[in-house]
């Protein structure tokens, strides 16, 4: 910036800014300027890089899956046991997979198990969450508007299975370095260890269905049974319920297909040996010992009474059950009675046309009666209304159904004891006839129940093998992570350059003033010297 010189007595000109000069001197340090930027952000980098290279450093070694067996999303095994994420990487499971890897030659157990860990990661839920952000954070959404989004990320937020997760092993610095190889098998090896302990140790992918095993019938063997005609009956009964636990595990998609390894017999045939047990082999047997008088006659009857009055008992009970659900929906379905004004007219007020204020706005304005606040109350608990009645309706139908057999064991017994005493025609069943009938019976129960277990067995293996229990999403993959990130040391990198420029730039300027100065000094004791020579 130049500036004029003052000659002696003469007064001081201002001096004026100069835009020309600025560029041009700017022009002129315009290579010192870019080299020393360079220089300070080629050591910058240097530094960063060196600091980077340095700074502590993990390894984490992740693998992200889907649980796939049934009840996952609600935290249950399928036969009800609870269900935790953390069963996954619990002491037991961490404990076997570190000694089938020899993980001790490079940390101790502690570490390992404080070094895995289990997070949920839900990249559908994840999405949505970024989407309804977006639309929350709307500035001009009002208050209606912002509610109604909410209720639909409610919904749509139930409506996504909670099944994903990710299991995280770090590695931390001072450990010997463990291979990826080997970082990804443990992770693997987790999972595995999780679906077999699940499997055979818990039994949690067991269903759970009351299934009857050869032990039920201890207490009937033909040998020990001092009174056949009880022992027959006992026996029939326990064929029943091996009967009922058939029907329920047919219900399960699948089971009908099932067959035993050794005789390959299904569910279906098991079920038709019981039944076919029972028509050919124990009713004819209870008929012919309730007519003959191979038991103690008084001892059968005095059984097959009580066995009558039980079952007329538990019919009868049943059925009061019955009446009063279906009394107490009647009640509930009774119609409310509207409530009566003083005057005997409803309470419900008519509309009235409101005057309008003076100089307001003109309008209606809407009447709320209290027949229109029952309207809405009815609407809003229609839905209980309707679950109620489902539930009750439902609640008597199983009473219905429960009423059934108990008839039906009632109208067996009567029918049995009118048999009681009546005579064994020509052949008459003796004592060893009958033990014989009832021990091959018995015999061919117990191969039947046998097989009932082997399929309830193959059922539980089959339907939800350990390899089924889950699948990953992610292969495994190991990843590096620094205390100093790129991004960090790449901000502080443009912090800088923002800061160097002007500093440079500025220094610059001050060199050129002073250099600037310094001449006009010299020019100034010059021109000095020139006024003091004699002419």
């Amino acid at each position: 910036m130049q500036q004029p010189v003052a000659r002696e007595g003469a007064p001081a000109t201002e001096t004026k800014f100069s835009v020309r000069h600025l560029f041009q001197t700017l022009k002129r340090y315009l290579p010192v300027i870019t080299l020393t930027f360079l220089a300070v952000m080629v050591a910058y980098v240097i530094l960063a890089v060196a600091k980077y290279a340095m700074a502590p450093s993990q390894n984490i070694s992740s693998i992200s899956f889907r649980l796939e067996f049934a009840g996952a999303s609600a935290g249950v095994y399928p036969n009800g046991t609870r269900f935790s994420p953390s069963d996954i990487i619990n002491a037991p499971i961490l404990a076997k997979v570190y000694n089938e890897n020899e993980l001790k030659r490079y940390m101790g157990f502690g570490t390992f198990k404080s070094n895995v860990f289990i997070v949920e990661s839900n990249f559908q839920l994840e999405a949505l969450q970024r989407e309804y952000r977006v639309k929350l954070n709307d500035p001009k959404l009002i208050p209606v508007d912002r509610e109604r989004l909410e209720r639909e990320y409610e919904t749509k937020a139930q409506s996504i299975p909670r099944s994903d997760y990710a299991i995280h092993f770090m590695h931390q610095e001072g450990m010997s370095r463990i291979p990826p190889t080997i970082a990804n098998k443990v992770l693997i090896d987790i999972l595995n260890t999780f679906a077999e302990q699940a499997v055979k140790d818990r039994g949690g992918l067991d269903y759970r269905i009351p299934l009857v095993t050869r032990s039920i019938f201890n207490d009937v063997r033909p040998q020990n049974a001092e009174n056949l005609m009880i022992a027959t009956d006992i026996l029939r009964t326990k064929i029943n319920r091996a009967l009922v636990t058939i029907d329920t595990l047919l219900d399960i998609p699948g089971t009908e297909v099932l067959r035993t390894e050794k005789d390959q017999i299904s569910l279906p045939e098991v079920r038709s040996r019981f039944e076919e047990i029972l028509r050919f082999q124990i009713q004819p047997l209870t008929a012919r010992l309730a007519a003959s008088n191979t038991d103690d006659t008084t001892a059968v009857r005095t059984y097959l009474t009580s066995q009558l009055e039980y079952n007329e008992f538990r019919a009868a009970e049943s059925r009061r059950r019955g009446e009063a659900l279906r009394n107490a929906l009647s009640a509930y379905q009774r119609p409310e009675v509207p409530l009566q004004a003083a005057g005997g007219g409803t309470m419900e007020r008519p509309a009235e046309n409101p005057t309008p204020r003076p100089g307001g706005p003109q309008g209606v304005t809407p009447q709320v009666t209290e027949g229109f606040i029952d309207r809405i109350v009815s609407m809003a608990t229609q839905s209980a209304d309707v679950r109620y009645r489902q539930e009750a309706v439902q609640r008597i139908a199983n009473e219905s159904m429960n009423l059934v057999p108990y008839e039906g064991e009632a109208s067996y017994y009567r029918s049995i004891l009118a048999k009681v005493g009546t005579g064994g025609g020509s052949h008459p069943l003796t004592q060893e006839e009958a033990r014989q009938q009832l021990t091959a019976t018995y015999n061919n129960a117990l191969a039947a129940i046998d097989q009932l277990v082997e399929i309830h067995r193959l059922l539980s293996k089959n339907l939800n093998p350990s390899n089924v229990m889950y699948s990953v999403t992610l292969p495994p993959s190991v990843r590096r992570e620094r205390t100093v990130t790129p991004t960090r040391l790449g901000i502080y990198g443009i912090l800088l350059a923002m800061v160097t420029l002007p500093v440079i730039i500025a220094a610059c300027l001050i060199h050129n003033r002073v250099r600037e100065e310094e001449e006009e000094d010299e020019a100034a004791f010059e021109s000095r010297e020139i006024s003091q020579q004699p002419t």
